[in-house]
């Protein structure tokens, strides 16, 4: 396949995990409607760089991360540091101001699967694969390996929201330190005077 069809697999795929996104944003809408919610707090997070502080076996340092953050219960999907893709649901606890003024502190805890051996270090290598390779398999109907365990996962972080636009984040997954940017809305309130 050449490198035009294997973007084009790559924007698809973009595309249909953004369309899941809107359908889940809109359901919590239709929820909260429902229930008079007067406040409904969501978070979208994108990106996802990452530097291994002791790792050396990874394959992935930029890892497609998007979640969305419902009253603290996060949906997130990423690329893992061994370019397997990988989902987790976690609850955020936040303490806001802990380092100064808009650096808030953060712990996310729950389940990630896409591993395939949770405790094993070195375990989760996948057979040395491109994300293009998998693409194409799975449009060719071939089998793909998405064999995975469902791990524990704590994840403390720090996120500085002095900024309109976007907040910047830093967290700490496993050994790796990842960069993201997210941004906080109350959707109850958008478009209201």
């Amino acid at each position: 396949m050449n490198t035009a069809g294997k973007l084009l697999l790559i924007f698809g795929r973009w595309l249909v995990e953004v369309a899941i996104a809107g359908l889940a944003v809109f359901i919590i809408l239709m929820a909260a409607e429902k229930v008079g919610a007067t406040e409904l707090d969501i978070r979208l997070t994108v990106g996802g760089y990452s530097k291994h502080l002791l790792s050396t076996d990874v394959t992935n340092e930029s890892h497609d991360h998007f979640a969305i953050q419902v009253m603290g219960v996060e949906l997130g999907r990423f690329n893992n540091s061994y370019s397997r893709e990988s989902w987790y649901l976690a609850y955020e606890a936040t303490w806001e101001n802990v380092l100064g003024p808009d650096v808030d502190a953060f712990l996310k805890s729950g389940v990630v699967y896409g591993y395939v051996d949770c405790l094993e270090p070195g375990s989760s290598v996948p057979p040395k694969r491109s994300p293009y390779d998998v693409y194409y398999a799975r449009t060719q109907q071939q089998d793909v390996d998405n064999s995975g365990a469902w791990c524990p996962m704590v994840a403390p972080g720090l996120r500085y929201t002095g900024w309109e636009l976007a907040d910047p984040e830093l967290t700490l997954v496993g050994d790796a330190l990842n960069l993201g940017v997210s941004r906080a809305f109350d959707l109850m309130s958008l478009g209201k005077p």
